[in-house]
This record gives structure tokens, C-alpha cells and sequence, in this order.
């Protein structure tokens, strides 16, 4: 069977992070046109967008977001548990690619703000808000992720951040949110049931990026095993179906009355949470259903739902509806993963995979060390970063990649890799680092979308 030629996701996405950024605000830190935790999101989305380029024209946003948003909320701290797990997982994901300790300081001061609100009431669990009042979906499984993500970054922590991701795994699991069709509700009731609220996409996304780093820790296939069932019941619930025009894209439930109404607010950003996280797990799981899924998703929403300015509107299988930063970093989330899993196909087109990584033995100062996967390498199995790195004997946590067709450089054998990196230890953990090169060119100009008749599906 012939494989599908796959577009520059590279530069579509550039595009999309230009149009991303001319609604940042220096003053506040924020991105107009949404609200305080989007915020968050779209900063997580820039820096994903830089650890799989390069591409590093935006990266000063992280500090002057670092600066402006800390002056509005101290300690990115407000009276929703919920809203600081989310800027919790962007200041790690800055720690990633930076280095700098003041990012993984701000992660650490936010978890311990939310376990303020762990108690007994429905057997654990952290609560939505200071009312609480309800214990939801989306904080406890943000607590999980942030627990088990400051462990694998904090080697002198004595264990503290995985005994309580597991304690939160383990309650979560028998909570009873996992509902009937393998999807998990919004929430438990006060009698501390399943309230049998919404599937939302970011339900079933933020769980998988736990599950995924609990299994980097633990390497038990069972966080696994438990993910699939849950990506595969929202790839099944959760997708436009086989007889749409645009088949199997993710729909938010209730997306066609948001886009009808051109409401912004919560619902426009779950589903690129959904994608970021299943990216993640994806790196553990190797399904090739997942990545097909989110190289079809990128693509629908670059066909059917941009605008001539490169925004792009709520629902992915179009037709464009509105644009505001909410919409466009969730989408770009997409977009953000199909790069990274882009570079897997097999194929001369395929892209040359360009994998830098910033390895810290204990108190060592950063080494930096560069290599390249050609088609023969993804062929052998080193798709990415990740597996090219378990390749040479030390322990990925995240590795930034930048993808170029047009590279003139040869790629270093597999010998010259191992040879590269072999004076650090086992163990040794890798962060992401931006490249100190020139960021690969971006196209300067895309062809505007082409008006689509297609209806937002319900």
C-alpha cells in the first residue's frame, strides 16, 4: 500500500504560531481574547512548538509571560486548583527546554499549593476550587501529571512527588469517574458518585499524559494496558464517523452549539490537550492508530478550518467559525504532534529528524550534544528522539526535535552516536534544549484556505 505523502507541518504550524503570537499581551503575560489558564495552555503550545523546531523566534514569550503573569497571580496561584496544575505543567515544560531552575521552582510551589486541597471526603482526591464543593476530573488528573513529572525532575526529592502520584492514580481508578463506556465523566457528585457530566476530550487526554510518565518511572505496562482503553474509547466516541467527509476527527461534545453561538471559553482548548497528551503517551504506547489519527487531525484542521490569516476556528472538520488564542493553540497542539510523528514515515520524503539534548549527570554543568536520525535509522526503529536516545543508554524525559527535508548534512552513524554521548552515565536524565544553529527556514508565504461547505458536526 503506498503511503500518504504528508505536508510540511513545520511550516503550517510557524504560520500558526505567528498568528498565535500577535494576540500575546507583554503587559499581562496573557493571550488576548481568552482567559488565565488558556494562558497557560498557549504558553505550553509555544514551547512545544520550539522543542520540536527549533525554531526559536517566539521563545522570549516564556519569560516575559514568567515576569508579567507571576506580577497578576503570585506563585501563578488563584482559588482554582484546576487553573494552577495547568500553569504547573507549562513552567516544567519551560524547566524542559530552558534549564532554568526558577521554572522547576514555580512547578514545585504550585503542587504544593494543590495538595492543600487533598481530604478524605470521597475517599481522597484534590477538590476543584477553594469552595470545595467538587471533586472534579480534570484537577485530579492535573495533580497526578504534575506529581509524577516533578519526580522524574527531581531526583533529591526522596519520593515524595510519586507517592502522591500514586496515592492520586490509585484513588482515581476506583473513583468511579471511568464511566460504563470506558470514557471518563466530568465528575463526582456529593454522594461521591459519577455525575455522568460531559466526556470532554481533555478528560481523556490529561489522564494519558500521567499514565505515560508514570510508566516512564515504573516501566509497568499496566498504566499502559489502561491508557489504550481510554484513547481507544475516545478515538471510537469522540471522532467525526466513517461516512462524514472528514473522518475521524475529534469533536468536543456539544462543539456545534460552541461554534453556532461563537462562544469562547473552556470547551475551544480541550481538544488540543487531548492531542498534546496523546502525543506524549503515543511516545510510550507506539499505536500506529494514534499517530495516523493525529497526522489526519493536523491535516483536517489546516484544510477545513483556517481562515485566509492562518487562525483557526473550533471545529477541526470545518468550517471555520471564529478565531481567538484559545482556538488557535489548541489547534496548534495538533499540528505541534503531527511534526513530531511526521518524521516517522518511512519513505525518501520523509523527513531528516534533527534530536539535541541537554544531559545533567549529578552536579555536572550542561553538556549539549546534537544528532541526526536519517530514513535508516526511523527504519531500524529510532523514529524519534526518544527511542534514539533508550538507544544510547540514557533515561529521555523530554527531547526536543527539529525536523528539515532540506538538511544538506549527512547524519551521524549509530556508532558515532553512541560514541558521542557514552561519557554519561546510565541514568543520566535528558531535558530538551533549544538548538543553538539557525533555526531550519520556514515557507514565507502559505496559500490561503480554500472557502469548505462542510457543517460542524454535532
Amino acid at each position: 500500500m503506498t503511503q500518504m505523502s504528508e505536508p510540511d507541518h513545520h511550516a503550517r504550524a510557524a504560520a500558526g504560531i505567528d498568528a498565535l503570537q500577535r494576540w500575546h499581551s507583554r503587559w499581562t503575560g496573557q493571550w488576548r481574547t481568552t482567559g488565565w489558564w488558556n494562558a497557560a495552555n498557549a504558553l505550553t503550545t509555544v514551547i512545544s512548538f520550539i522543542q520540536r523546531t527549533g525554531d526559536r523566534r517566539h521563545a522570549p514569550v516564556i519569560e516575559k509571560t514568567f515576569r508579567a503573569a507571576g506580577r497578576l497571580h503570585p506563585g501563578f496561584i488563584v482559588r482554582y486548583f484546576d487553573d494552577n496544575g495547568w500553569w504547573g505543567l507549562a513552567w516544567l515544560a519551560a524547566y524542559d527546554l530552558t534549564g532554568e531552575d526558577r521554572y522547576l521552582d514555580a512547578a514545585r510551589v504550585i503542587f504544593a499549593n494543590m495538595v492543600t486541597s487533598w481530604d478524605d471526603m470521597c475517599g481522597g482526591g484534590v477538590w476543584w476550587n477553594q469552595d470545595r464543593k467538587y471533586k472534579n476530573a480534570i484537577t485530579n488528573e492535573l495533580f497526578l501529571s504534575l506529581a509524577a513529572q516533578l519526580h522524574l525532575r527531581s531526583p533529591n526529592s526522596g519520593g515524595s512527588y510519586l507517592a502522591w502520584a500514586l496515592r492520586e492514580f490509585e484513588w482515581f481508578r476506583a473513583s468511579g469517574m471511568i464511566g460504563g463506556s470506558g470514557l471518563i465523566n466530568d465528575g463526582l457528585t456529593p454522594e461521591c458518585v459519577n455525575n455522568g457530566k460531559p466526556t470532554w476530550t481533555y478528560n481523556q487526554g490529561v489522564i494519558l499524559g500521567g499514565l505515560a510518565a508514570l510508566h516512564e518511572i515504573s516501566g509497568d505496562t499496566a498504566y499502559i494496558a489502561l491508557g489504550e482503553s481510554i484513547a481507544d474509547a475516545a478515538l471510537r466516541q469522540l471522532t467525526s464517523p466513517p461516512e462524514a467527509s472528514s473522518p475521524g476527527i475529534l469533536i468536543e461534545p456539544g462543539e456545534a452549539e460552541m461554534a453556532r453561538a461563537r462562544r469562547r471559553g473552556d470547551g475551544s482548548q480541550f481538544k488540543g490537550i487531548f492531542v498534546r497528551n496523546l502525543y506524549d503517551f503515543y511516545l510510550h504506547s507506539r499505536r500506529p492508530a494514534y499517530r495516523d489519527f493525529m497526522l489526519r487531525n493536523a491535516r483536517s484542521i489546516w484544510d477545513n478550518s483556517r481562515n485566509a490569516d492562518n487562525q483557526f476556528g473550533l471545529c477541526w472538520t470545518g468550517p471555520f467559525d471564529t478565531a481567538d488564542a484559545s482556538r488557535q493553540s489548541s489547534a496548534l497542539d495538533a499540528l505541534n504532534a503531527a511534526i513530531a510523528v511526521a518524521a516517522e514515515l518511512p519513505g525518501p520524503d520523509a523527513p531528516e529528524a534533527a534530536c539535541l539534548g541537554t544531559i545533567r549527570p549529578s552536579k555536572e554543568p550542561w553538556t549539549i550534544s546534537t544528532m541526526r536520525l536519517s530514513s535508516e535509522d526511523r527504519a531500524a526503529g529510532l523514529g524519534d528522539c526518544d527511542s534514539a536516545m533508550r538507544r544510547i543508554a540514557v533515561r529521555p524525559i523530554r527531547a526536543a526535535c527539529a525536523f528539515n527535508s532540506a538538511s544538506a548534512r549527512s547524519p551521524i552513524s549509530s556508532a558515532g552516536r553512541a560514541s558521542t554521548m557514552s561519557s554519561f552515565p546510565v541514568g543520566a536524565s535528558v531535558r530538551s534544549s533549544v538548538f543553538r544553529n539557525k533555526a531550519p527556514a520556514v515557507a514565507s508565504s502559505i496559500v490561503p484556505a480554500r472557502p469548505k461547505s462542510a457543517s460542524c458536526s454535532a
